[in-house]
C-alpha cells in the first residue's frame, strides 16, 4: 500500500510491544514514507521522528491499520470518510 500519509491520519506503530500502538501522523510524509508520529504508549503520548513505513508489521515502523488496507483494496479505493455533507452527484 502507498506509504504516503497526510497529517492527522491514524496509523499503527510497532514499537517492540506485543500489539500495535495507535499513532497520529504529525506531518505529511515524503515519498519515502518516513513519518513523524505522536504515539500513544501506555505511559502517555510520545513523539517519534522519521519513523519508516513497513507494509507488514515490523518493530519501530508504522503501517496502515488492517481496515485501511482492506478499504484500499476494495473497489473505489481508500476514500475519505468525512462527517461533512457531500455535494450531490448531479
Amino acid at each position: 500500500m502507498d506509504p504516503h500519509a497526510t497529517a492527522g491520519r491514524i496509523v499503527h506503530y510497532y514499537g517492540g510491544l506485543p500489539a500495535p500502538t495507535a499513532a497520529i501522523v504529525n506531518h505529511e510524509t515524503e515519498g519515502d514514507g518516513k513519518a513523524d508520529l505522536t504515539v500513544f504508549t501506555p505511559s502517555g503520548p510520545q513523539v517519534r521522528t522519521m519513523v519508516p513505513y513497513s507494509e507488514h508489521p515490523k518493530d519501530y515502523h508504522w503501517s496502515w491499520m488492517p481496515y485501511q488496507k482492506a478499504k484500499a483494496a476494495a473497489a473505489g479505493g481508500n476514500q475519505s470518510e468525512s462527517a461533512e455533507p457531500r455535494p450531490s452527484e448531479r
